[in-house]
């Protein structure tokens, strides 16, 4: 739903292994929740954000 505090710190290129950390930080009933998040290659974070969203029922 929204994204805010987003930086991005380095490029990743093809071949990369990247992994992607997220910690809720907010949760407003069943369905909408607030993460802070960061993206690791080789040890070193090379973005992170904020992020907003809500769950879907399939």
């Amino acid at each position: 739903m929204s994204a805010d505090e987003v930086k991005f710190r380095k490029p990743v290129l093809p071949g990369d292994t990247i992994f992607i950390h997220a910690e809720l930080t907010k949760s407003r009933g069943e369905r909408l929740a607030k993460a802070k998040c960061h993206c690791v290659v080789n040890d070193a974070i090379v973005s992170e954000a904020e992020l907003m969203f809500t769950f879907l029922d399939k």
